[in-house]
């Protein structure tokens, strides 16, 4: 993260989230963000997921994403969701 000013306007999104890590970081920095389940194994289905509210295409997406409005990200659990 020290040289993250210089890469900061470089990426559309960083990954806030990854499995079962929070990088808080990333979030305190307030930069664009997407959660990542590394998705390897179906028990990697119960990981961080990301919701975007937007248009069912992909410029809104992305629009969102690099805006950062509207997204939120989640951990996803068998029996249960906690919202963050």
């Amino acid at each position: 993260m020290e040289e993250s000013k210089k890469y900061r306007d470089i990426f559309d999104a960083w990954e806030i989230a990854n499995r079962d890590d929070l990088f808080n970081v990333i979030g305190l920095k307030r930069f664009n963000y997407v959660a990542n389940s590394d998705f390897h194994k179906v028990r990697h289905l119960y990981s961080w997921k990301t919701l975007i509210l937007a248009e069912k295409n992909e410029e809104a997406t992305k629009d969102a994403i690099r805006s950062n409005r509207y997204v939120a990200v989640y951990l996803f659990r068998e029996n249960k969701q906690t919202i963050v």
